[in-house]
């Protein structure tokens, strides 16, 4: 090969390196992924090898050496080459002259250097100071020149003079539980970082560095084979490998180096592996359900070789507390007594009930967790047919500290998967949107972690308070656990999650009551959510529909708080103070109209008639306003904030309002001018481009051709605009807009939106006249769609009344209420309506 020509030029040598990752490209389904890693690091010693020659370091006493992943030759496309040149003699200055241009030469390629040049003794001080390099020279390896140094360097490191066996093992533990609580102890995030999540590279290589430190031994082969049975290191190895293979592949997608599996790559990096071109979404589904099925594999095991070496290393001195026949604890560790233990499927639950009823156990033995995979692969059918697990899995259920452990260890160990098949099909299941941050099964076990927290939660916020009163909180729990068994995230899906549920409920006992709370709560899961996106909340009328359809205070305090649990168990920017305190609103509003019943109408026309006279006397207070005004701001009885606001502006004489609405945790804005064409749009562009959230608009026209728009503002990290001088730049853009008639704006289509080639969903939500619509259009975030939407209404000459701007991930759920213009008659039925707005969007 070229090479390894010592004469080779580094133009040479670069382009022979490129030459051959085509190959390897090539022999990526020929050959295994140890096999292509060692191949790329043997071919990369022979460029070092040609490097170090041609500028006269073989000559000299230096010893060129590879660690880290270089060093074990596990090397990826786009991996960082580390290595370590290590010496004894002080270096003279024609050495230091030729190590630079040696590495100036690497930098050249196109390879990243991580490099080191150290004495041995100063080496080994290091890494006596720094876990991290005594575990990168652990696997050094001497590529050329002298090999006693790094014998010498691993002969100190395997003895207890650089790192004790307990003071390494401790070190690396502690390094990585918390690279896991970094990442919320779950592999199971849609967007996985394939080696520092739990399950990951990282595991693989943190159980095999400290079998070896365990043993002692210099490079042994496959050093945690040792702690593992045959059929158990075999499934080690073979997790990693698909990682590995994953890794590989999105190296060569992305052109660069990279762990974290984005959805920008994950279709390209699954037609890479071969899942297949034609059904895009098919091929990445399978392609990531095995790998986090690898990856929960991968942290099983590596808890068993860690559990292991604990027990070597920190040797048992407390005497056995028994807990039963079967189960007995020890060092706050918990212990199954015989292989036997779980051929009684109901010592399987009650494993995980000790957890709860002894809260000082922080882990079980993987003695135990050995003989509880092997049950898993022994079972027949689901432990939900044995009576006594039925019993236990409410127990656990029911209790308030059951979201600490006990749940989340289930999920994990497969026990879930064992004890209802259904759980199998959401295990490691994509939702397919930048929305969900977990997979399905995962999303499920968080909302019960999430409505356990509330629970046990001393806090006196309103929301935690309306929780609290919740009766069934089993019943619930069940739910939550459970609301996805039916597959697919829609209206369809929910009704078969609550049928499968019904049944579910019946078979554990819950009462007549509780089994129809929980298949109600299942099949409305999304009843809330969807109100606050598409109800006008300030009017409480909008609610007396929903209202009539939960019918008691007790269904909805429980629909309210898996409502909340459902939306923190999306991801950690779903639930903010803005969906709060719509939430609230919406709350509040069902609860005036179940509590008020028949009434309530009634009361809210007497209502009305006394904002009106209310109104009327503001409006003297501050000035005499128009009909047509008092007309528009008799329609908000709950928005007191913009009432007085929008007095204000009128009398004030100005344009442009804006001001801090506490009460809806939200910045508002209020435009009252002469209407003009696209003036809502051009508005809606001026925002986005100042990096601000458009949450609701009302719009609103006067006999006298003006026209009002209220709108309410986030920033864009969902939170009440507070930075007086971006606001100030905004309301001059809007001034200007208003002055000129019109303003260029341009509107970055987002990086991460080109991933996503979704069709838009347009809806006629309700109908209110027939010509008047409540249409949802669920369509890409981005800022240039709301073009597309108002020449699609412009062109059945339909006005906006008012919008609700919802963003989900890379979608945005919009609802427009719409009408014919005044001034120019419309025909639009919703068919031409529908079909308008996707022609604009196709």
């Amino acid at each position: 090969m070229i090479a390894a020509h010592p004469k080779a030029s580094g133009a040479d040598l670069r382009q022979a390196l490129k030459e051959f990752g085509k190959r390897q490209t090539q022999d990526f389904f020929s050959s295994s992924i140890a096999e292509l890693e060692r191949e790329r690091a043997a071919y990369l010693d022979t460029v070092l090898v040609s490097l170090w020659e041609q500028f006269g370091l073989c000559q000299s006493s230096l010893s060129l050496n590879a660690v880290g992943g270089y060093g074990r030759q596990r090397l990826h496309p786009q991996s960082d080459l580390d290595i370590c040149v290590l010496h004894q003699s002080p270096l003279t200055d024609e050495q230091q002259q030729q190590l630079s241009r040696f590495l100036a030469a690497l930098w050249d390629l196109g390879v990243e250097i991580g490099h080191s040049i150290r004495a041995v003794d100063d080496c080994l001080a290091q890494a006596a100071s720094d876990v991290t390099i005594a575990t990168n020279l652990l696997e050094i390896r001497t590529i050329c020149g002298n090999q006693q140094y790094s014998a010498e360097v691993l002969r100190a490191l395997n003895q207890e003079s650089v790192w004790t066996k307990q003071g390494f093992f401790k070190a690396k533990l502690t390094e990585q539980t918390k690279r896991h609580e970094k990442i919320k102890q779950t592999a199971l995030y849609l967007e996985p970082n394939l080696k520092t999540q739990p399950g990951g590279l990282r595991d693989f290589h943190t159980a095999n560095w400290l079998a070896q430190k365990y043993s002692a031994q210099v490079q042994p082969e496959k050093p945690a084979k040792i702690f593992l049975t045959s059929d158990e290191y075999n499934e080690f190895s073979e997790c990693y490998d698909y990682l590995s293979r994953i890794r590989w592949a999105l190296h060569c997608v992305a052109n660069r180096a990279g762990d974290v599996l984005r959805f920008e790559y994950q279709a390209q990096v699954a037609s890479f592996m071969g899942f297949g071109e034609k059904d895009t979404q098919l091929a990445i589904e399978s392609m990531m359900r095995q790998l986090f099925r690898a990856m929960t594999r991968i942290r099983e095991l590596n808890k068993i070789i860690l559990d292991r070496l604990s027990e070597e290393v920190f040797p048992s001195t407390q005497e056995r507390q028994w807990l039963d026949e079967v189960f007995y604890l020890q060092n706050r560790v918990l212990h199954s007594a015989t292989d036997t233990a779980f051929i009684k499927k109901s010592n399987v639950l009650k494993l995980f009930h000790h957890l709860l009823q002894h809260p000082n156990i922080t882990d079980i033995c993987p003695h135990t967790l050995r003989r509880l995979r092997q049950n898993r692969r022994r079972l027949l059918g689901e432990l939900k047919d044995y009576q006594d697990c039925r019993k236990l899995l409410i127990q656990i259920l029911d209790h308030p500290n059951c979201h600490k452990s006990a749940i989340g260890w289930m999920h994990r160990y497969g026990v879930l998967a064992s004890y209802w098949s259904d759980w199998r099909s959401i295990e490691g299941k994509m939702q397919f949107d930048m929305h969900n941050a977990y997979t399905t099964d995962e999303h499920a076990v968080q909302a019960v972690k999430q409505i356990k927290s509330i629970w046990a939660s001393a806090s006196k916020s309103e929301t935690y308070q309306i929780c609290a009163q919740v009766q069934h909180k089993t019943a619930l729990t069940t739910a939550l656990l459970f609301h996805h068994v039916g597959g697919e995230l829609c209206s369809q899906s929910a009704q078969r999650s609550g049928e499968k549920m019904a049944e579910f409920a019946q078979l554990h006992d819950f009462t007549a009551y509780e089994t129809e709370l929980i298949e109600w709560l299942i099949v409305n899961q999304h009843a809330m959510t969807t109100a606050i996106q598409t109800l006008n909340l300030d009017d409480v009328r909008a609610a007396i529909p929903l209202a009539k359809k939960i019918s008691s205070r007790m269904r909805l305090n429980a629909l309210f708080a898996f409502t909340v649990a459902d939306m923190k168990a999306t991801n950690d920017q779903h639930w903010n103070d803005w969906h709060e305190s719509q939430l609230h609103k919406l709350y509040q509003a069902l609860l005036d109209n179940i509590v008020g019943g028949i009434e309530t109408e009634t009361k809210l026309e007497d209502s009305m008639q006394a904002s009106y006279a209310e109104i009327k006397m503001k409006g003297e207070r501050f000035n005499r306003l128009p009909n047509s005004l008092v007309s528009i701001l008799d329609n908000r009885l709950n928005l007191e904030e913009s009432q007085e606001q929008l007095i204000r502006t009128f009398n004030s004489g100005e344009q442009i309002s804006i001001f801090q609405m506490d009460s809806e945790n939200c910045t508002g804005l209020i435009i009252y001018t002469q209407d003009m064409p696209y003036l809502f749009l051009n508005v809606f562009n001026l925002i986005r481009s100042a990096k601000f959230n458009v949450k609701e608009v009302e719009i609103f026209s006067t006999d006298d051709g003006k026209v009002i728009e209220i709108i309410k503002l986030l920033d864009e990290n969902h939170k009440p605009i507070l930075d007086d001088l971006r606001l100030e730049k905004l309301q001059s853009k809007i001034t200007q807009l208003i002055a000129e008639g019109e303003i260029n704006v341009a509107l970055n289509n987002p990086r991460h939106l080109r991933n996503f080639d979704e069709p838009a969903e347009v809806e006629i939500v309700e109908k209110l006249s027939d010509d008047t619509f409540l249409i949802r259009i669920k369509a890409l975030d981005d800022p240039n769609h709301m073009e597309s939407i108002c020449k699609a209404f412009d062109s059945m000459n339909l006005r906006i009344h008012s919008a609700k701007i919802t963003a989900l991930g890379e979608s945005c759920d919009n609802v427009f209420l719409v009408s014919p213009r005044t001034d120019e008659q419309s025909h639009a039925d919703s068919d031409s309506v529908i079909k308008a707005v996707e022609r604009q969007l196709a």
